[in-house]
């Protein structure tokens, strides 16, 4: 039993270890999103209020003024960066799901042989204790020497019992 419980506790810490690493890369990627995420939808906010204004002033429409334009342009020019890091990172977030999935299931084991190793300490508790027998040479060196001892007996007993 307790030799499991070190194999366990063994195990865990680079187990451990491991998830700590994985929630920290998981982390990392999540806030870079986040930040991602945050500048694209700043810069949509942007141009979504560049175009509003320019649909409700209908003469800077028709005009075409060099904000209206150049928030046009921004935009247009930042689609093709925005959708090259979309395929950029796509790779690393598929990498950190499977990083994700593979901890998962690690942390499953962990929890499973953590159970089972519960499960027979509770079992071990449960255990009549089994009486130590004594030692086989001992009782060896017993039976002999009651032999021997018989076998005395015996021929004292024979000679007592012949006639002279």
């Amino acid at each position: 039993m307790a030799d499991l419980l070190t194999e366990i506790r063994r195990q865990l810490k680079p187990l451990g270890r491991q998830a700590e690493v994985a929630r920290k890369a998981a982390t990392v990627q999540a806030e870079a999103r986040d930040a991602k995420a945050r500048l694209l939808a700043d810069d949509l906010a942007t141009a979504q209020e560049a175009l509003a204004k320019g649909i409700a002033d209908e003469s800077i429409l028709v005009t075409g003024t060099p904000r209206w334009r150049a928030s046009s342009r921004l935009c247009e020019t930042k689609k093709p960066l925005w959708s090259r890091r979309y395929v950029e990172d796509l790779p690393a977030l598929n990498k950190a799901h499977e990083v994700f999935h593979g901890l998962t299931a690690v942390r499953e084991r962990i929890k499973s042989t953590a159970s089972l190793a519960a499960e027979r300490v509770r079992n071990s508790h449960n255990q009549p204790e089994v009486p130590q027998g004594r030692d086989p040479d001992e009782l060896e060196a017993q039976a002999q020497a009651i032999s021997s001892q018989e076998s005395r007996d015996r021929r004292v007993s024979a000679k007592v019992t012949k006639p002279p």
